[in-house]
């Protein structure tokens, strides 16, 4: 489930207000997608998505900026007499991290939760796309199917898109087929079996713990079961990983981007391959108990630098002798 947060404390007015105009959009891996369209007497809306990324990867700059598009929401242009409007999409699970006590007051009557796309909606979801390009067509059945398939996933929506994206690659001519679905193993198999295509492609036998090494420092376990993405600076890598992972961002298996202040990251290019792809699965879950104490480490060494590095707040005896280890 996500939500949707209206930091204006009230409905963002698209729809009332027409706004128009292209979107202007930046997007990186470690923040969020931000966009703004304008519109007439209205002002400017602010479009932000997927904020929970954000959040997980740094709280405190999450919460600057979201404490920031609610400052921002209540400031009326002096020339137009506009009040900008800001949506912010989120996982429900992400608000407490993403509130404080300045904010938690505008948003009481600010937060509309999104149920996950019903079976109409998710077939609709597959076909209008289609619909909307002549001389594309679906074969019949096959939406239906795929709905059917996709309807006890988790995160099946990531799911759905690369299935589609597969089903347009393998086309017969202008036709989306039960047959190509069949052959890449349908909405289970198609991001696993892709993963793993890219990956055999890519990294030779003894490049293999070395694959293991990289890819388990890119998703972190989450509190509540499972993993999640967790971008790594470029600079913190070894040559020999980071040469490995600049041969598999063509596969898009990884990705790199940039933060905000400029540092190189890598990252999975999707979360859903920590649940889909049984390799990776298979190592993020051997080796959960080392990267729960890895990201408390990391999270220690951090507040020992906001700190001033006193070397009273310096790991001892027995915790120092496991962190050795």
């Amino acid at each position: 489930m996500r939500c949707v947060l209206y930091p204006a404390g009230r409905s963002c007015g698209a729809a009332r207000y027409g706004f128009r105009g292209p979107s202007i959009s930046s997007r990186s891996r470690g923040r969020p997608s931000l966009s703004f369209l304008t519109g007439g007497r209205a002002g400017h809306l602010f479009v932000v998505d997927q904020m929970e990324e954000y959040a997980g990867v740094a709280p405190d700059a999450a919460r600057r900026l979201f404490h920031l598009q609610i400052h921002l929401c209540g400031t009326v242009d002096g020339e137009s007499g506009s009040v900008p409007r800001a949506v912010v999409t989120a996982r429900h699970d992400s608000i407490d991290a993403l509130m404080t006590a300045a904010t938690s007051s505008a948003l009481s009557d600010a937060v509309m939760f999104l149920a996950p796309l019903g079976p109409d909606d998710l077939r609709d979801a597959i076909t209008r796309p289609v619909d909307a390009v002549p001389g594309l067509w679906v074969e019949h059945g096959l939406a239906d199917r795929i709905v059917r398939d996709a309807a006890d996933e988790p995160g099946r929506m990531p799911l759905v898109e690369f299935a589609l994206t597969r089903l347009w690659d393998q086309r017969e001519r202008s036709m989306l087929t039960h047959g190509a679905y069949q052959d890449f193993g349908g909405i289970a198999g198609a991001l696993a079996g892709y993963a793993e295509d890219s990956f055999r492609a890519v990294v030779r036998e003894d490049e293999i713990p070395l694959a293991q090494a990289l890819f388990v420092q890119l998703a972190r376990p989450a509190d509540q079961g499972g993993y999640t993405r967790r971008p790594a600076p470029v600079a913190d890598m070894n040559p020999a990983a980071l040469a490995l992972a600049r041969r598999l961002s063509p596969g898009k298996l990884i990705v790199f981007g940039r933060t905000d202040e400029g540092t190189e990251i890598v990252d999975l290019a999707h979360e859903a391959l920590t649940r889909h792809w049984p390799r990776l699965g298979g190592w993020l879950d051997d080796s959960r108990k080392f990267r729960s104490w890895q990201e408390e480490l990391r999270r220690d060494l951090a507040r020992w630098k906001e700190a001033g590095e006193e070397t009273g707040a310096l790991l001892r005896g027995s915790v120092l002798e496991v962190a050795v280890e």
